[in-house]
């Protein structure tokens, strides 16, 4: 969903010197606005170009990126009004407005234009609270639930060749050995999806295989087809376990275990919000998984560690085709393995929340 925000940038004059550059003279332009779907109460993530005027020239001071919780029908507002000082030029911003006219006080992300260290003064817990860090994969220690699978598989060896330290999961012992041996001979383990403490104990293998953990991106998933109503009970549970609740069992096990920076992640899918005919019980165990990545992301925000789903289209891996109930309808050609992977990987280096469908076959990452 795609909603315009306007959103009023204001000063009021004159602003005090800050550091060697003052603000007494300059303005701000928001030029990125994207939105959470699904929250009453939307989170938005607002990039702030910071511009100082230098003898009637715009100079670009730096920029600023942070979230923000705001209401559809409230005014919202930015300031840069008696702010403590974070980085020579640059103040916090603080939101004001929002969901019934109450503050909600944000802590940017400052991106200075002259390569100055941003952020120096900020508060550990003000930089946890809000901040997205930026994953180095290079000696990143790299959890892949569903790596047996044609993305997880894909995305293991292609971790392993940017220099991550990966541990590998899975159903199948002998596709696992396989992808084992192309990440030389990563640390790999069968588990069962259906076995919340299967997937809990998987993490705490990993973390001692590794010396703990970075992140954890699970690739699980099956699919089934057919009208709601023919949909056998066995079949829906069957569903919901792999799709939802071994997910949220492996990023619930490793949740506390993450530093500042690790990212939590999951494949989703459009079906989540399509929700189409004859994929009832499969679109809502995906939803499932989505709304509760989308809650737990708020819940890391102190942590400072990214959530990130991973919202793909139907895919080239031949995977409706292993439905555990049922036959797909007719489909077109899914988006090649390499083209996500490429994507996953750009979004889990780059902090991101949300990787999505975009314009034409593209994905595109939201930060």
């Amino acid at each position: 969903m795609h909603l315009l925000y306007i959103l009023v940038v204001t000063f009021t004059s004159p602003l005090a010197p800050c550091g060697r550059r003052g603000l007494d003279d300059a303005s701000c332009s928001i030029n990125r606005i994207t939105v959470n779907r699904y929250s009453e109460c939307e989170w938005i993530t607002i990039h702030v170009d910071v511009i100082k005027i230098v003898r009637g020239q715009p100079v670009l001071e730096g920029t600023a990126d942070f979230d923000a919780k705001h209401h559809p029908e409230a005014p919202t507002d930015v300031s840069m009004i008696n702010q403590p000082r974070i980085a020579d030029g640059v103040r916090v911003l603080r939101l004001r407005g929002g969901h019934y006219g109450d503050p909600y006080p944000v802590c940017p992300r400052l991106h200075p234009a002259d390569g100055r260290p941003a952020n120096q003064t900020r508060t550990a817990r003000s930089s946890a609270r809000n901040a997205r860090r930026d994953m180095n994969l290079r000696g990143a220690r790299i959890l892949v639930p569903g790596a047996t699978g044609e993305i997880g598989a894909a995305l293991a060896v292609r971790l392993h060749a940017l220099g991550a330290r990966t541990a590998l999961a899975g159903r199948d012992r002998e596709a696992l050995t396989r992808v084992s041996a192309a990440c030389e001979h990563a640390p790999a383990r069968t588990f069962d999806a259906w076995d919340a403490y299967s997937c809990a104990k998987t993490v705490d293998w990993a973390a001692a295989e590794l010396g703990g953990l970075d992140g954890v991106v699970v690739c699980v998933g099956v699919a089934a087809f057919g009208p709601a109503g023919e949909v056998e009970d066995a079949v829906s549970e069957h569903l919901m376990a792999v799709n939802a609740l071994a997910p949220m069992a492996f990023l619930r096990a490793a949740g506390d275990r993450l530093p500042e920076g690790g990212v939590l992640a999951a494949v989703t899918g459009i079906v989540a919000e399509a929700a189409p005919a004859r994929m009832a019980d499969y679109a809502a165990a995906k939803a499932a998984l989505a709304t509760w990545l989308t809650a737990v992301r708020r819940e890391q925000r102190r942590q400072g560690v990214t959530v990130l789903e991973i919202n793909l289209p139907h895919m080239d891996t031949g995977f409706a085709g292993r439905a555990v109930a049922g036959q797909a309808p007719p489909l077109p050609r899914g988006l090649p393995v390499p083209d996500a992977v490429d994507v996953i990987v750009r979004a889990l280096s780059e902090g991101a929340r949300l990787v999505r469908p975009g314009s034409g076959a593209a994905l595109e990452v939201v930060r």
